[in-house]
């Protein structure tokens, strides 16, 4: 049987994911793990907690398992995560450039989860490989051959080094449970953020695995509200457009909210920059703004930003 997904034609069929959950310990501090109160009932564990806290200095709660030390690197500070790896320096979705951003210090890793004919999750941003090809034409050997690399080589390599953001291509609304299965098969449920565009998506995810992160990918930030109360727990804006108004919607201001997570994918258009683009003064601007997660090409640059920023704000607290 073939389990592609074609984006808003194809009929998911086949696929039967029985995923056991036992929730019992609702953490009594995941309100705050997440910087307020969650509307949308979904359970939260200490997995979800010390990943999703990491952007608001919350130290994990007593009697949690300790965090991995790649996480307690950026614990309290602005989170820098590598756009498509490093980007600046190699390939898009490159081994090379996933080593390095590991080896640069990057706390999490970004990238685009496809899925190839013979239903194998490659990774690449763009649909087309060429005029006639996309990446859904080819089997999982023939992408190896043209060096593309899978979701399962990502995350043995980043497992207890790096954290990874997952930007799920795919619109069927059961194309994330199919990810979180190889996810799931790597032990990696705590060092993956699911980043979704729809909120069918959101919804069957978050039913079928509550204590997954989730964070969304959309567009028209007016649909975060509704990202909320489907189980979603970090809003994405761009740099362009950051404003009190967007940062409001995506902090959850006028809910219970009370300050969600934001993290900024940056680009400045009117510039003919690239998305990932950004310049020093501007990655200080955002961390004194307090946004929790930078989508950077340049992770080496950033952390040294972040180090400075940083020192400084110790220096004149002291």
């Amino acid at each position: 049987m073939n389990l592609r997904f074609l984006p808003r034609k194809a009929v998911y069929a086949g696929i039967t994911l029985a995923i056991a959950m036992t929730f019992t310990d609702v953490v009594p501090q995941f309100a705050g793990d997440l910087g307020g109160d969650l509307r949308s009932g979904h359970g939260v564990v200490p997995l979800l907690g010390r990943l999703v806290s990491l952007a608001h200095a919350v130290a994990p709660a007593k009697g949690r398992v300790v965090a991995s030390s790649w996480r307690q690197r950026a614990a309290g500070r602005t989170l820098i995560i590598a756009h498509r790896g490093f980007s600046a320096a190699y390939p898009d979705n490159s081994r090379e450039g996933f080593e390095g951003a590991i080896a640069a210090g990057a706390d999490l890793i970004e990238t685009d989860v496809r899925m190839s004919q013979d239903n194998i999750l490659f990774l690449s941003h763009d649909a087309d490989i060429d005029t006639f090809t996309d990446i859904g034409d080819l089997t999982a050997k023939e992408l190896a051959a043209q060096s593309f690399v899978s979701l399962g080589e990502l995350l043995k390599m980043a497992k207890d080094r790096a954290g990874v953001l997952l930007d799920i291509k795919l619109d069927d609304a059961d194309f994330p449970a199919f990810v979180l299965k190889e996810v799931k098969r790597l032990g990696m449920e705590d060092q993956v953020v699911f980043g979704l565009r729809e909120l069918a998506q959101v919804r069957r995810l978050r039913k079928s695995a509550p204590d997954v992160v989730i964070l969304g990918f959309f567009r028209d930030y007016g649909e975060y509200p509704a990202f909320f109360a489907a189980g979603g727990d970090i809003a994405r804006l761009w740099e362009e457009d950051i404003d009190a108004e967007t940062l409001a919607l995506a902090r959850d201001a006028s809910g219970a909210g009370r300050g969600r997570p934001v993290w900024v994918t940056t680009r400045l258009r009117a510039l003919g920059e690239s998305t990932g683009e950004i310049d020093p003064p501007r990655l200080r601007k955002l961390m004194e703004m307090g946004i929790d997660g930078l989508l950077v090409n340049d992770p080496e640059q950033a952390l040294e930003v972040r180090a400075e920023f940083g020192g400084r704000r110790r220096r004149k607290a002291e």
